[in-house]
Formats: C-alpha cells, structure tokens, sequence
C-alpha cells in the first residue's frame, strides 16, 4: 500500500511542477520569429469608411494583378513581410489595417 501512495504521491508532484513550469513560460503568441519589417510603398494612405479610417499601403503599383492582404485578428499589415515581397514581384499588392488595428483608427460603432 506505501508503494502505491509514493507513486500517487510522486504523480501529483510531476503534475504540479509541470503546470508551475507552464504557467511561467511566456505566451504562445511571444514566441512566435520576429516578421521582416515592410519596405516602403509606392504609395499609402487612409480611406474613411464606417466612422473609421482604414490604413493602407500599395506595392508594385503598376505591377500585375492585384493581391489584397488582410491580417488576422491582434495583427497588422506589418505581419505581411515574407509574403509582400515575393508576390509584388508578379502583382500590384495591397495591404490594410483592419479596423483598431495597426494605424487604422477604431471606430465609435460597434463590430459587427
């Protein structure tokens, strides 16, 4: 019966040390590699639209067709630096800020 309560005992030891262990590890979106910065558009601004204005940034302007690059949530149009690149060597690429993200303004409305 001892030997069972240690192997008990030494089983909830393992489990609190490891959720301590994983509880002090930074968040997982903290380790995510740094992005390549952007280089600079051939042109930028900001288009109000919804009571917001909405940044945004156009590379190979006059290049092939065009690519949009929306980003996801907690993101900005500076998480697209590997891919502007490579696509604006073939096509006119477009990115934005989302609303309340990056330099676009957040709106007085609501998401919906």
């Amino acid at each position: 019966m001892a030997g069972w309560r240690m192997r008990g005992l030494a089983a909830i030891w393992a489990v609190t040390a490891s959720m301590s262990a994983w509880a002090q590890s930074p968040p997982l979106w903290a380790t995510v590699p740094a992005v390549p910065a952007l280089s600079k558009p051939e042109r930028s601004g900001y288009a109000d639209s919804g009571g917001a204005r909405l940044y945004y940034a156009v590379f190979n302007q006059h290049g092939g067709s065009p690519v949009i690059l929306l980003h996801g949530g907690f993101a900005s149009s500076e998480s697209w630096g590997y891919e502007v690149p490579l696509l604006a060597r073939t096509h006119e690429v477009i990115v934005m800020d989302n609303r309340g993200h990056g330099r676009s303004s957040m709106p007085d409305t609501p998401f919906s």
